[in-house]
């Protein structure tokens, strides 16, 4: 499957046709196979299951380990594990391929850098220093044990420090800017895949983890996170938006168009990036008014859809010349359309974010999808479409189902 990324997309569906069997008629359902296949299966539980099949010298299942490109498995995310079950897996593998598999692999931090809570009266910065390092931490290992610990502490905060909560805040702010100013400065060096790779794991997971997290916190715990995430925001997109350039989003474009030949992608740090630009949630965020613009989130969102939908109209323009109006029923020419609206929607897993939170996000994406394809494929055609639409009704309302 690597290896057939080179491949034309006719090419490819003709070579996978052969390599698997059962496969759907129609070709970009083809593909969605091969990317259920590979995303949800292949790609996080090959190393396991390679494992439980045995790994004896000479057996099938080593030598044809011995063949993987390991650098384009990782090219195409990583495999996120906890950190005792990848030192067992490792165990299991000869040492020549242990490193090889180790690097594909991505493990939380461990709890060693956890610090107990200082004294309630120990110095505000001190206090917000922790509370800072704490979010970070457990936002990022959320099976952390400390998690009660941090939750307990706070609680204790905000009754004993009541009256100086504002001031808490405003400390926070400033030492969460420091900390993400040093830490978007990496971006500065990144482009493509990587870049979408840092942002992916250093914030746009937290949504998941956020709603767990003020289950323990609550509303201190809103503020604070909410902080926190305005602070990398604005630190990053400093870092990436040079002379109004958007480097975060022009990297998501570039791979999504990498789809445009049915390639394999790094799907999972296009998504999560996609969600993030579009969530709800950070559109309604504001970082002052004495913030460039272009260090805010809304520019770069701005900039996503406007790109995202030329991306989508040249996709379907280009696909329009393969299909002529008139060569196909009116049913079957617009079964067509739905299927190349399907498609774009299937690459970018718009399914996925359709949980509460990400309403808006899978919404806002449906929509730029949506007229995209209806302005290259339907908008020319609308008159003749509904003429033969109302004389398909007028002949049989239900005719083979379409209607």
């Amino acid at each position: 499957m690597h290896a057939m990324n080179s491949l034309p997309r006719d090419e490819k569906i003709r070579a996978l046709r052969s390599l698997l069997t059962a496969l759907p008629e129609k070709d970009w359902r083809v593909l969605q196979v091969r990317n259920e296949l590979y995303y949800y299966y292949l790609h996080p539980n090959l190393f396991i299951w390679c494992a439980r099949a045995g790994l004896e010298t000479n057996s099938q299942t080593l030598n044809e380990l011995h063949l993987v490109d390991f650098d384009a498995f990782k090219n195409l995310g990583w495999v996120f594990t906890e950190r005792d079950k990848l030192a067992e897996l490792l165990k299991q593998y000869p040492g020549d391929l242990q490193e090889s598999v180790r690097q594909v692999h991505c493990t939380p931090p461990d709890d060693s850098e956890w610090h107990s809570p200082p004294e309630l009266t120990a110095p505000i910065p001190e206090i917000c220093k922790f509370l800072v390092n704490g979010f970070e931490l457990i936002r990022r290992y959320t099976s952390s044990k400390h998690k009660e610990e941090l939750a307990s502490f706070i609680e204790d905060l905000s009754t004993s420090h009541s009256t100086e909560l504002q001031h808490i805040f405003s400390e926070i702010q400033k030492i969460s800017c420091a900390h993400y100013e040093e830490e978007a400065k990496k971006a500065q060096y990144l482009d493509g895949a990587d870049l979408l790779e840092f942002y992916d794991n250093e914030w746009t997971d937290a949504g998941k983890n956020y709603f767990t997290m003020l289950r323990f916190y609550r509303s201190v715990s809103s503020e604070v996170l909410h902080l926190m995430r305005l602070s990398w925001n604005m630190k990053f997109f400093e870092a990436v938006g040079e002379k109004r350039y958007c480097r975060l989003t022009e990297a998501a474009l570039s791979i999504l168009s990498q789809q445009e030949d049915g390639d394999l992608i790094n799907r999972q740090s296009l998504t999560k990036a996609l969600q993030s630009l579009f969530d709800a949630h950070e559109l309604s965020q504001k970082c002052g008014s004495d913030i460039d613009p272009i260090n805010t989130i809304e520019f770069h969102s701005t900039h996503l859809e406007k790109g995202f939908f030329k991306l989508l109209s040249w996709h379907y323009a280009v696909r329009a010349v393969e299909i002529s109006f008139n060569s196909y029923p009116l049913p079957t020419f617009l079964d067509i359309v739905n299927d190349m609206f399907k498609e774009v929607c299937s690459i970018i897993r718009l399914q996925s974010m359709d949980g509460a939170r990400l309403w808006l996000a899978s919404h806002l994406l449906r929509n730029l999808i949506q007229e995209a394809c209806f302005q290259a494929l339907v908008d020319n055609h609308l008159e003749e479409v509904c003429t033969k639409f109302e004389r398909l009704l007028g002949e049989s309302p239900y005719d083979g189902g379409h209607l």
